[in-house]
């Protein structure tokens, strides 16, 4: 494994909420809200040491992992082949996680934080950004649409995942759009998209698969 730039901006990204938890920790209530309901209410609490710990190795934890899962896939060569789509996603998806962090600590700080808003937007930007890139991801076991057929048909995964770009993107733009409706809504209304943009690709992987074996 090689250190890149874009580490070095996800070591920045990742560090900010963890200092400002550790700068911020006397000021924290000895029981942080860190779950919420579809109404937006806390139903969830944790302690401030657990607090610090937890998201101290999730924000370490999952960049770290993602870096070193490409290098023991079994077609770990195909990674070359959609290597920036593979880090931005890295850099996109730690700074999603740095965001849902500090916006918690700021919730419990009693500053008054749309925490539905926030983690829906930067959801949909996720999606969007997957959607506009997904057809650039090679075959792999890690990420993409990884069903039984798209991992066992390189054919198959490839036009799976023409599909499943502009679905992705689609469903980002949706969820964004969702952000601004009441938590209830718009948490059903996700639910049922992400249905939507999961099964449709498995069945079309499917039906692909067993037409081509047919040939």
């Amino acid at each position: 494994m090689k250190w890149t730039k874009i580490d070095f901006f996800i070591f920045i990204i990742i560090l900010i909420p963890i200092v400002l938890i550790v700068a911020l920790y006397n000021k924290l209530p000895n029981e942080l809200a860190t779950h919420f309901g579809t109404s937006g209410e806390p139903n969830g609490y944790q302690g401030k040491v657990s607090f610090l710990l937890t998201n101290s190795l999730l924000l370490i934890g999952i960049p770290f992992l993602m870096k070193v899962t490409r290098y023991i896939d079994p077609k770990k060569r195909n990674y070359d082949k959609f290597e920036p789509t593979y880090e931005i996603f890295r850099l996109i998806f730690s700074a999603l996680l740095s965001v849902m962090t500090i916006t918690l600590l700021f919730y419990n700080l009693g500053y008054s934080v749309n925490i539905q808003m926030i983690i829906l937007i930067g959801i949909g930007i996720l999606f969007i950004f997957l959607g506009n890139y997904m057809s650039r991801i090679r075959f792999n076991y890690t990420m993409g649409i990884r069903t039984p057929w798209t991992l066992a048909n390189e054919e198959v995964w490839r036009r799976t995942h023409r599909l499943g770009g502009p679905l992705w993107l689609i469903a980002g733009i949706i969820i964004i759009v969702l952000a601004f409706l009441p938590g209830k809504i718009a948490f059903v209304c996700m639910m049922i998209l992400i249905a939507i943009i999961t099964f449709i690709p498995i069945l079309y992987s499917y039906f692909l698969f067993r037409k081509l074996e047919q040939q």
